[in-house]
């Protein structure tokens, strides 16, 4: 919420809030991890230095080597350097860092790719007619008076774009905004996973009104509802020394109650941050909105596959943007 502040308040450097956002992911994964985010921040490191390294190299490798370099960071980390007790504390935060260094490879694979194959149209030399010579103050005077109808002409025209325009990325992030996206202290601890491009535009026109407070509260509410529904509620309906199935039951809703609440708090974590704005068209309001987990759906769900979407919907999206990725390597 303080970094949101910070940067719709005032117009701040371009650097500075992606410094900013790094500084404040830092200070929160190491009051939660401790020492344990040195492994987040040099596995970001290294993923930063692999997609130079592979953008160098091209014919849509990024996401390929990004996948390679975290999983075997992770797997040698787990296996032969951390303690198991500092590993099991940092290990979801490590697989949401991940899937971010992942994801932002994949993106530039497919902007890079997609740009590349659209023909490029030629351009035409324009015939300009020739002007007699002017002195030094005509050709001041004459450039001047023609920028302002260059400007008036630009006021005059409506902007037709529908929307905000679509985000590419054709080029390598900086060092701060890589790391301000991997580090990003509204999906650092919890998650959830977002987009590259989601991150960049929470930059661009941020908003905060009464509606995003109250997503804010809302979702805390849900949250610690879930937490005490898993820790309390759930040991008063349903007493030790019960049948077998029933004490089954009990143990797997009260996992189920304890996702939830992690999924909400990332939920309003994410939100506080400016990610989730939405703009309804017809009425022009604005929605605030970032699912991870519908409840109602797994508890009472439709079929099977309704419950492995619901269960953790970003998730879902980024296994989909990796099935598209893998595809076309397998056919």
């Amino acid at each position: 919420m303080f970094l949101k502040c910070s940067f719709s308040a005032s117009k701040t450097p371009h650097w500075m809030v992606h410094a900013l956002s790094t500084t404040i992911g830092i200070i929160v994964s190491a009051h939660f991890f401790y020492t344990n985010v040195i492994y987040q921040i040099l596995l970001t490191f290294l993923a930063w230095i692999t997609l130079h390294i592979s953008n160098k190299i091209g014919h849509g490798c990024r996401g390929l080597l990004s996948a390679i370099l975290c999983v075997s960071f992770n797997m040698i980390c787990e296996l032969f350097i951390t303690i198991p007790v500092d590993w099991h504390q940092i290990r979801g935060a490590q697989m949401i860092l991940s899937m971010k260094l992942i994801s932002v490879a994949l993106d530039m694979d497919t902007d890079v790719s997609n740009q590349s194959s659209k023909p490029e149209k030629p351009k035409e030399p324009e015939e300009q007619p020739e002007e007699p010579e002017l002195g030094k103050k005509a050709a001041r005077k004459r450039k001047f008076f023609k920028k302002t109808e260059e400007l008036q002409q630009q006021k005059k025209e409506p902007d037709n774009s529908d929307g905000p325009k679509e985000i590419l990325i054709l080029h390598v992030p900086t060092f701060w905004e890589y790391f301000g996206y991997a580090l990003c202290p509204g999906t650092t601890v919890f998650g959830p996973w977002v987009p590259y491009k989601d991150y960049l535009a929470i930059y661009i026109n941020p908003r905060w009104n009464f509606t995003w407070m109250t997503k804010i509260m809302f979702s805390m509410i849900f949250g610690f509802l879930f937490l005490t529904i898993s820790t309390c509620f759930i040991q008063w309906f349903i007493p030790e020394n019960q049948p077998k199935w029933i004490s089954a039951y009990r143990d797997a809703m009260s996992f189920r109650a304890s996702h939830y609440f992690v999924s909400f708090i990332s939920e309003a974590s994410a939100v506080a941050c400016g990610f989730g704005c939405r703009s309804l068209a017809p009425h022009g309001v604005t929605k605030w909105d970032v699912p991870v987990a519908e409840p109602h759906n797994i508890e009472v769900p439709r079929s099977l596959v309704e419950v492995v979407v619901s269960w953790n919907k970003p998730m879902h999206q980024w296994l989909k943007q990796c099935n598209s990725f893998v595809y076309p390597f397998s056919s």
